[in-house]
């Protein structure tokens, strides 16, 4: 699920310096990360990094800030004392947010032919399906 900047601040803190409406779609590595997506420079000799990656929003140390406001393909950034570990509290949150991945149909529950599961459905254990009458 898409988060903007503002609403990751307001959750974990920080200080957003850019677009705070700036919408992240997934979490990724800082040279793979593309306009929509977020990520982190904890260690100041990874700064060359920050001049060359596309994310849409870096989370930095104070002392990047200023690197992170100029970076050559623009972007948000979030500025906070530990860059790391806001970043393992934000990887946390979201697959909180992600919810559990779908598993499909247990082998112990009970399908009834002629009943529609869906692709992303999570079927559990022991659990009975059965069609409506008059559908199917």
């Amino acid at each position: 699920m898409p988060l903007t900047v503002a609403a990751i601040v307001e959750r974990l803190g920080g200080e957003c310096v850019g677009d705070p409406a700036v919408v992240i779609e997934r979490i990724a590595p800082l040279d793979e990360a593309g306009a929509s997506e977020i990520s982190f420079v904890a260690n100041p000799r990874y700064r060359s990094q920050l001049a060359l990656t596309h994310a849409g929003c870096v989370i930095v140390a104070p002392a990047l800030r200023d690197e992170a406001v100029d970076r050559p393909h623009g972007g948000t950034s979030i500025v906070t004392p530990d860059p790391y570990h806001y970043y393992a509290r934000l990887s946390q949150w979201w697959a909180e947010r992600a919810g559990p991945a779908p598993t499909g149909v247990h082998p112990s529950a009970v399908v009834e032919p002629g009943a529609v599961i869906g692709a992303g459905a999570s079927v559990g254990a022991l659990v009975g399906i059965s069609v409506a009458p008059g559908v199917g």
